[in-house]
C-alpha cells in the first residue's frame, strides 16, 4: 500500500495544542510509532503505561486506541489512533510546557520622594520578561513554566528586590514588591583601553571610560598630567540609566593634542541632591606611536594586499578580516567563482605578532578549493617620525607557511609553502601619514605546501600607504622569479592592487582592485572587505 499522509487535529485536554506542528501518517507495514518533542514522555495506551517516547511496537490488533502522553513540566497530550490491516501508524506531537499565572504588583515605598521616577523592569531567573517602563501600582500578569522561579524587580534609582516562588499549573498566584530608593553609588569604573594614540581615527583614538551608577545624579571628569595639572575637564550627566560612558579624545581644553606621557583620569560623581559624592582615579597613557590601522590579511602576511609591512598591533588589540574577490584573480579564469578569505591577527608582545588566514575558492561549476596559512613577525624597528633617516625607518623579519590544494598561489596571492620576508619601511610624513614599504621575499613553493625544489622563488614586494583621519589607501606591487629546477621556472606573476579603506570606528570597510600578468596571461579583479579592529 502506498504511503498516505494525513494531517489531523489531535484532540487535547488543554487548549494551545492545535498551534503545534503535529503529524499523523499511515504507511506500509504494521504496528505503531509515537514520537514527541521533547522526547522522554510516558506513553499510555487505553490507560496502560507502555513505555517512553520515541515509542514503537511492531504489531497491534486492528481497532481504535486512546493515547495519552505525560511528561513532568509539560501538558498531557491526548489523541486517538486507528490501526488498520497492513498499515503502520506514525504519530509525532509537540508537548506544551506546563504553565501557571503570577500577578506581580510593584509599588513605591510611601517614604520615597515623589519626584523620583519609577520605571521598573521584571526579570525571571535573570532574564527580562517585561520591558523597561512597566507601570508601577498596576498588576503585571506573567505566564511562567511550572517549577521554582526567581522574580526580580529593578529600576534605576531604586533598590533591587528578588523573591522566589514555586509556579503551579493552572494556579494564579500574587507577588507584591515595594521598592525603596537606592543609595547613590558609583560602581565598576574602568577604561576600555589604558593606552591610546589620539592620532588614530574615530573611536580607535579615544579614551573610553565606562562606569555604573545606582541612581540619578551628575558628575565631572578631569584629566591631569604627571605633574598634577588639570588639562581637560568635562561635565557629566544628568544620569538617567545605570550604564554610563565618558569619552576623552586626548586633547586639552583648547582642542590641542596633549603630549605623550602618563595621565590620571579623575571621575567625580554625586546624587541628584548633591549627596553621596564619590570619586575614582584611573591611569591612562597617551602614546602617539601606538598605531591602530587595518591591514589586508588575505595573502597570509599582514600589510597591503601584495606587500608585507613592519608593523604590529598593540598587545591588547586584535583584527578580524573577511574579504571577497571577483573578476579574474591571480591564476584563475574569468568569473570562475567568487573567492573568499578570512583572517585574524594579534600581537603576543610589543615586538612579536602573528596572523592566521584561510582562503576558500568556491567555483560556479561546483568545485571547492581552499587553503590555510599562518605567519609570525618580529618587528625590531618600528618607524617613528623624528626627522632623521634612522628614526623614520622600520624593519622586521617574518616567517610564514601556507597550504593549498594547488599552487604556488591562491587567488589572494597566498604562497603555498614556506616563506621568509624582510620588510622595511620609511615614514615620509606624519600628517597625513605617508609610508613607503619594500620587502625581499623567499618562497619555497609547491602544490599542497610541499616545496618542489630546494631553490626558493625569489621575489620583491613594495607599496605606498597614505592615511588621513578615517580614510586610508594603498598601492602595492609584487613580482618573483623561480630559479632553474623549480616548478614553472622563470619569471613569476607581476601583480598590483589599489586599496581604499574607511574606518570611522572599530568597523572597517574596504574596496580594492588590481591587475596581474603571468605566463602570457593577464587578468583584472576587484573586491570588498570588512574588518573589525579593536
Amino acid at each position: 500500500m502506498g504511503r498516505i499522509t494525513l494531517w489531523v487535529c489531535l484532540f487535547l485536554i488543554l487548549p494551545g495544542g492545535p498551534g503545534f506542528a503535529d503529524t499523523y501518517a499511515e504507511v506500509e507495514g504494521s504496528g505503531l510509532f509515537i514520537g514527541s518533542d521533547p522526547p522522554g514522555a510516558r506513553v499510555f495506551i487505553n490507560g496502560i503505561e507502555r513505555g517512553l517516547t520515541p515509542f514503537s511496537v511492531q504489531s497491534m490488533q486492528n481497532g481504535e486506541y486512546s493515547i495519552r502522553l505525560s511528561k513532568d513540566g509539560y501538558v498531557d497530550r491526548r489523541f486517538r489512533v486507528v490501526i488498520r490491516k497492513q498499515s503502520r501508524v506514525e504519530v509525532s506531537v509537540s508537548l506544551e510546557v506546563s504553565r501557571g499565572q503570577v500577578l506581580v504588583e510593584i509599588r513605591r515605598d510611601p517614604a520615597a520622594p515623589p519626584f523620583l521616577a519609577l520605571s521598573p523592569r521584571i526579570l525571571v531567573d535573570g532574564v527580562g520578561v517585561v520591558a523597561e517602563g512597566a507601570v508601577s501600582g498596576t498588576e503585571q500578569s506573567l505566564s511562567l513554566p511550572v517549577g521554582w522561579r526567581t522574580l526580580t524587580v529593578e529600576a534605576f534609582g531604586w533598590e533591587r528586590i528578588g523573591k522566589s516562588i514555586y509556579i503551579r499549573e493552572d494556579l494564579v498566584q500574587r507577588l507584591e514588591f515595594v521598592l525603596k530608593p537606592a543609595v547613590f553609588t558609583l560602581d565598576s569604573p574602568a577604561l576600555k583601553k589604558n593606552r591610546v594614540n589620539p592620532g588614530n581615527p574615530g573611536k580607535l583614538g579615544i579614551v573610553e571610560l565606562n562606569f555604573t551608577v545606582t541612581g540619578p545624579g551628575r558628575g565631572t571628569l578631569e584629566v591631569a598630567d604627571s605633574g598634577g595639572t588639570v588639562v581637560y575637564t568635562q561635565a557629566l550627566g544628568p544620569f538617567t540609566a545605570r550604564g554610563q560612558q565618558a569619552l576623552w579624545n586626548g586633547r586639552d581644553a583648547y582642542a590641542a593634542r596633549v603630549p605623550d606621557g602618563e595621565y590620571r583620569i579623575h571621575l567625580i560623581v554625586w546624587g541628584e541632591e548633591g549627596e553621596d559624592r564619590q570619586t575614582a582615579e584611573l591611569p591612562v597613557q597617551i602614546d602617539s606611536f601606538l598605531e591602530l590601522r587595518p591591514l589586508s590579511l588575505g595573502a597570509g602576511s599582514p600589510g597591503l594586499l601584495w606587500a608585507s609591512v613592519p608593523e604590529l598591533l598593540p598587545v591588547s588589540s586584535f583584527q578580524i578580516n573577511g574579504s571577497i574577490l571577483g573578476g579574474k584573480p591571480l591564476g584563475q579564469e574569468t568569473w570562475e567563482g567568487v573567492f573568499f578569505t578570512g583572517g585574524f591577527r594579534v600581537s603576543f608582545t610589543d615586538t612579536l605578532g602573528g596572523a592566521f588566514v584561510f582562503n576558500l575558492d568556491p567555483e560556479f561549476s561546483g568545485g571547492l578549493k581552499g587553503g590555510v596559512g599562518a605567519s609570525l613577525r618580529w618587528v625590531f624597528k618600528p618607524p617613528r617620525r623624528r626627522a632623521s633617516f634612522f628614526e623614520d625607518a622600520g624593519a622586521a623579519v617574518e616567517l610564514s607557511y601556507g597550504w593549498a590544494q594547488s599552487g604556488p598561489y591562491t587567488a589572494f596571492g597566498m604562497g603555498t609553502g614556506a616563506a621568509l620576508r624582510l620588510p622595511v619601511s620609511y615614514r615620509v610624513l606624519d600628517l597625513p601619514v605617508l609610508d613607503l614599504f619594500l620587502s625581499p621575499r623567499f618562497l619555497w613553493a609547491g602544490d599542497r605546501g610541499y616545496p618542489d625544489s630546494i631553490a626558493p622563488r625569489l621575489g620583491a614586494e613594495g607599496g605606498i600607504y597614505l592615511a588621513r583621519g578615517i580614510f586610508a589607501g594603498g598601492l602595492s606591487l609584487r613580482w618573483d622569479y623561480a630559479l632553474p629546477g623549480a616548478e614553472n621556472p622563470g619569471p613569476g606573476p607581476l601583480v598590483s592592487a589599489v586599496e581604499l579603506k574607511f574606518f570611522p570606528s572599530h568597523q572597517v570597510l574596504s574596496v580594492l582592485g588590481g591587475f596581474w600578468f603571468w605566463n602570457g596571461e593577464r587578468g583584472a579583479f576587484f573586491g570588498l572587505g570588512i574588518d573589525y579592529i579593536y
